[in-house]
């Protein structure tokens, strides 16, 4: 039981993260992005996560973009609609 469970996480990791990258620093970075956006400010753009973030640019497009391809996110990789 615990060996498909280990499976679905593996799946689900490699296909966020990509090969050799540990999963506990990209869901740091996740939840970084996430808590980029607010009440207040529901549609940041990408230069809006990038900068509250503190990320480099290129990680904050790679996650933001898997992110919105795996979710049912509405919004584009840009933040305009």
């Amino acid at each position: 039981m615990s060996v498909a469970f280990g499976c679905v996480c593996d799946d689900f990791f490699g296909a966020l993260v990509g090969f050799g990258a540990s999963p506990l620093l990209v869901l740091h970075k996740v939840t970084v992005i996430l808590d980029c956006f607010s009440v207040d400010e529901p549609d940041p753009t990408l230069q809006q996560i990038i900068r509250k973030a503190g990320l480099p640019s290129s990680t904050c497009q790679r996650l933001v973009r898997n992110m919105f391809r795996e979710g049912s996110g509405t919004a584009t990789a840009t933040g305009t609609g």
